[in-house]
């Protein structure tokens, strides 16, 4: 197996060279690696106007970095948590079902695996109202919401 190098390549590229598509409703960029009984996987690109708007799931969705720059992954439940995943750190980070959650790059671009066990059935996105009444308890909370 060759090992794939993505360093110096633009979104743009990323783009083409997995076949992503614009993700309706949530944002960004992706493709269909793999779906079955037991679950499934997609490629996720981000770029600084292509977010992971705040979502969630009623499975485990387990974040994987794979190329690009380092991303932040937000989640909200009980109280708010910053993951920030990055090739020299973290590399994976998982959200629990039900666990309000949001990415963003914080570079050019950032290509992710996400995988959810069992496989996806339904996302709830949050309302505009919903994030902003969040950030009136938690100001470093980002208002990822796509209008």
């Amino acid at each position: 197996m060759t090992a794939l190098n993505l360093d110096g390549l633009s979104a743009e590229q990323v783009i083409e060279r997995f076949a992503l598509l614009p993700l309706e409703g949530e944002g960004g960029y992706f493709s269909l690696v793999q779906r079955d009984e037991h679950g499934n996987a997609i490629y996720f690109l981000m770029t600084p106007g292509q977010f992971s708007a705040w979502h969630r799931l009623k499975e485990r969705e387990t974040w994987v970095l794979i190329g690009g720059d380092p991303l932040a992954l937000h989640i909200n439940d009980e109280q708010y948590e910053r993951i920030e995943l990055s090739r020299s750190g973290e590399l994976s980070a998982s959200v629990a079902p039900g666990e309000w959650m949001a990415a963003e790059t914080l570079g050019e671009w950032s290509l992710v695996l996400c995988y959810l066990a069992p496989p996806f059935s339904v996302m709830e996105l949050a309302s505009s109202a919903l994030v902003d009444a969040w950030r009136e308890h938690i100001p470093e909370l980002p208002r990822l919401v796509h209008e």
